[in-house]
């Protein structure tokens, strides 16, 4: 992983791979010594440089931690959006966050933790603006935003001091939340789900503000995705927030490697990241990419806890692929001007 805040996790997967390869060779060649003093060299020069970089600090911490408390309300799919349940619902997540121990600063819930459009709930929207200005703690949650006759997969930051903030997801989950090449395949989708894949993607910023930082986020499989989590960096992100709901993988393994997505992300961006899901894994990511603390998996309740953001950019942060990008055409380019080696079948064939 110490290649990580370098060469982000393509870079990290080259390395493996570089080492599979460089073992191969090595057992191939076992017997030519200098062969064998190269490879084995490689390899601790791999080792090595991954070392050095993890003990590198490239970014800072900000003087002040910041107290936060994860919601993960364990809502079963089959109940989240029926509307017979609605109440049960919203009620569920409502209680959990009027137990906000004092001093909180933030609120996270999950992605769609209100499954609803904004326009239906406005006085409920309008009482935790009020608790929050109250508790002085800021409250992110996820819904359905409609706005201009579209549908956005949203996180919705409500501060009791200053105007609602909206996060709009970016990054859509194909035949999920759009349908591509919506006048070919469209029809034909909708005909058997009406309804399906109606969001319209994001465009807008990737960073909320909260307590005067800057928090990148994500919902859902963005925090996969280097390029996505990387927006809110460059935009001065201090630390990162995703917002899932993988109940719809029941228990499956989707919802360990969501995990260690997210702390890859973490390590990449040396920033310490928190995630609040409906299922799980709801935790506290530190910025070398170890889980702090963590909610079992299908329980309902909240995991509080304190992280400390931090202000700088890794060299990936920075640099984002071009790293990687650069060492793959320097490979290319030397492969091209190798000279060709016959093989031994070759030779006795001739």
């Amino acid at each position: 992983g110490g290649w990580a805040p370098l060469l982000g996790q393509y870079g990290v997967g080259l390395a493996t791979a570089c080492v599979a390869s460089l073992i191969l060779l090595l057992y191939r060649h076992r017997s030519e010594r200098r062969m064998v003093m190269s490879t084995v060299g490689a390899i601790t020069l791999l080792y090595a440089g991954g070392a050095v970089s993890a003990e590198i600090q490239w970014t800072r911490p900000m003087p002040h931690p910041l107290s936060v408390r994860l919601i993960q309300g364990d809502i079963p799919v089959t109940e989240k959006w029926n509307t017979h349940q609605l109440d049960a619902v919203l009620n569920r997540y409502v209680k959990l966050i009027l137990a906000t121990p004092r001093g909180t600063m933030l609120d996270v819930l999950p992605e769609t933790a209100f499954p609803v459009f904004q326009t239906q709930i406005p006085d409920l929207l309008h009482g935790l603006q009020v608790w929050s200005a109250h508790h002085h703690t800021q409250i992110i949650l996820g819904i359905v935003q409609y706005a201009r006759r579209r549908y956005y997969n949203a996180a919705l930051d409500i501060d009791g001091t200053s105007p609602w903030q909206w996060y709009r997801k970016q990054h859509l989950v194909p035949f999920g939340e759009y349908i591509p090449f919506p006048h070919l395949l469209g029809p034909l989708v909708h005909h058997f789900l009406p309804g399906l894949g109606s969001f319209t993607p994001g465009n807008g910023s990737s960073t909320l503000h909260v307590d005067g930082l800057r928090d990148g986020m994500t919902i859902c499989y963005e925090e996969s995705f280097s390029r996505d989590v990387r927006k809110g960096v460059v935009e001065g992100a201090t630390f990162l927030t995703n917002i899932s709901d993988y109940s719809w993988f029941g228990h499956s393994t989707a919802l360990p490697q969501s995990l260690q997505m997210a702390a890859m992300q973490a390590r990449e961006e040396e920033k310490p990241d928190i995630r609040a899901t409906n299922t799980g894994v709801t935790a506290i990511i530190s910025p070398n990419g170890r889980v702090q603390a963590k909610l079992p998996e299908f329980v309902s309740g909240a995991l509080n806890g304190k992280i400390n953001p931090r202000k700088g950019k890794t060299p990936f942060g920075m640099l984002g692929d071009l790293p990687f990008l650069i060492i793959c055409l320097f490979a290319l380019i030397i492969q091209a001007f190798r000279p060709i080696q016959r093989t031994g079948v070759e030779n006795d064939v001739q």
